[in-house]
């Protein structure tokens, strides 16, 4: 065997470990670019719905200092109508007041329920259609429910550039939309944008938490007294909330 030969020899496991090499740096660099844009658009990405945390759904509102408490409050037939949709793979949009409890609400029947869904949060930002994506889901693969959750949707229906995004979103069918939205004025701003996609929520229920009832209102002060709870009587509007968290906050 001449010297050519050997030299080809030689250099192939290195010209092979080079390529491999290559190769192992051009995914890596596609694997924390797509992480850098879920990171972009998503406050979570697909995580498991027995994970979640009241700061997951609330931001600042889960801090104690601001009014959040772990005391909860079971209005049962709100509750049972959110789930009672959600197994029937149907979009939901969660209307009330201001500290009606609409988020909490949906944060209850998540963390509490005994099946477990992927859950998504999208940050409410411009979206660039160049970049955009929608992460893979596993669990769909193996029967669990994606759940992607718009708090104030008429925020996000605002924003033109999430017009695009809300459409790959709604349509796939594997993905129940739970949204949640003010009552009066800002539920007739977002559903005069909804009407642009009729396919989304061609089939949704409109699930609204009214105030309290005062028979309601007197379980919710013989609990938190029992419990030695604060809240805030004088400030009490009507709305579950109100008793917490401080109105015009």
């Amino acid at each position: 065997m001449g010297e050519l030969e050997n030299l080809i020899l030689w250099a192939i496991p290195f010209l092979f470990s080079g390529i491999v090499t290559s190769i192992f740096i051009l995914f890596f660099n596609l694997y924390l670019k797509r992480r850098r844009t879920i990171k972009k658009y998503y406050i979570s990405n697909w995580m498991s719905s027995a994970k979640l945390k009241p700061e997951d759904l609330l931001g600042e509102r889960a801090e104690a200092e601001k009014g959040f408490n772990d005391y909860y409050y079971v209005r049962k037939t709100i509750l049972d109508a959110i789930l009672k949709n959600i197994s029937n793979d149907r979009n939901i949009l969660i209307t009330g007041d201001p500290l009606a409890g609409k988020t909490r609400a949906i944060y209850r029947v998540l963390t509490n329920s005994d099946e477990s869904y992927d859950v998504i949060l999208p940050k409410l930002v411009e979206i660039d259609t160049e970049d955009f994506l929608i992460p893979k889901r596993f669990g769909k693969w193996i029967g669990v429910k994606g759940i992607i959750i718009f708090d104030d949707i008429d925020k996000y229906l605002r924003v033109q550039t999430f017009r695009n995004a809300f459409l790959q979103f709604s349509q796939d069918k594997s993905i129940i939309l739970l949204a949640t939205c003010q009552s009066r004025n800002k539920y007739e701003q977002a559903k005069a944008v909804l009407i642009d996609f009729p396919f989304t929520f061609r089939d949704y229920e409109i699930i609204n938490i009214p105030k309290l009832s005062e028979l309601e209102r007197v379980e919710l002060l013989k609990e938190t007294k029992e419990a030695n709870i604060q809240i805030k009587p004088k400030q009490y509007d009507g709305n579950i909330g109100s008793y917490f968290y401080r109105l015009k906050k």
